[in-house]
């Protein structure tokens, strides 16, 4: 199933829940590729956790096995985090398949922290002074959140800020792009490499993503160009390159039109 995002109402979305809760929220696909940036602020605590490499690993395995449980069981999955907080993810549902994962998080819901926060070679009382700052919740203020949040996982869907598509030539010409992303692509190379014709590749595009095909393209070479940000060895022109823009000015202008900053803040915030 193939799934496209109105990103601006996504993210005019999910800031209003981060803006009135104080609570991180961040929109993931079914891959757990994150779609959504504003809202997903990191709190001190979670700030301090991650700048150690045990820290950065640890929170990296917690967010992706509590997607993947979400998104098996298609229901709201939470679990204590190896730093100490409570995460939840709550699935978006298009007849009853999961078609993106609402994450909200970084909350206190113990007076003290965990044993395991000490073990990410922090001085104690840094770990202490942080995770203290952050509101503490108790069970009944949880279940509201976790409410309004599925209650905002259906105003998505209802919006149609998601959308699903089975459109199989859409499909194969998805995967095409995918395996040629770093060439130089046009509408004639891709219907020589799947064998549709050119008006047939702009219907298709059209009726399975809601865009023309170099607007997919860029899209593509946008969220693939997100792994290799994490990379801080990699320079932003080596990035650009290898995800198929030539300019690097260009791909830097691409970025901050869909997600509000620079490929630069983008790392920085990571």
């Amino acid at each position: 199933m193939l799934h496209t995002y109105d990103l601006k109402k996504l993210e005019d979305a999910v800031y209003d829940f981060n803006r009135a809760t104080g609570i991180s929220i961040t929109l993931y696909d079914t891959d757990g590729r994150r779609i959504t940036f504003r809202g997903s602020g990191v709190c001190r605590y979670c700030s301090l956790v991650a700048s150690t490499e045990k820290g950065k690993r640890v929170c990296a395995k917690s967010n992706s096995a509590l997607i993947k449980r979400c998104r098996e069981t298609g229901q709201v999955a939470r679990h204590i985090c190896g730093a100490g907080l409570l995460d939840i993810a709550i699935p978006l549902l298009h007849r009853n398949e999961t078609v993106g994962i609402l994450m909200i998080g970084q909350i206190r819901k113990n007076p003290d922290p965990c044993d395991d926060a000490y073990a990410f070679s922090i001085d104690k009382e840094s770990i202490d002074e942080c995770y203290r700052s952050l509101p503490l919740y108790n069970e009944e203020m949880i279940e509201s959140v976790i409410n309004i949040a599925t209650m905002l996982t259906k105003y998505i869907m209802f919006e149609n800020m998601v959308r699903s598509k089975s459109k199989q030539s859409a499909a194969v010409i998805a995967d095409y792009i995918d395996e040629h992303l770093c060439e130089r692509m046009t509408v004639e190379s891709v219907s020589r490499g799947i064998h549709m014709s050119p008006s047939g590749i702009y219907k298709s595009i059209r009726e399975g993503f809601g865009c023309t095909l170099g607007e997919y393209i860029r899209s593509t070479r946008i969220k693939r160009s997100l792994e290799l940000l994490a990379d801080d060895s990699l320079s932003i022109e080596k990035v650009a390159e290898s995800v198929g823009f030539t300019d690097p000015a260009y791909y830097s202008r691409s970025f901050k039109a869909v997600y509000g900053i620079s490929p630069m803040k983008y790392r920085k915030r990571l």
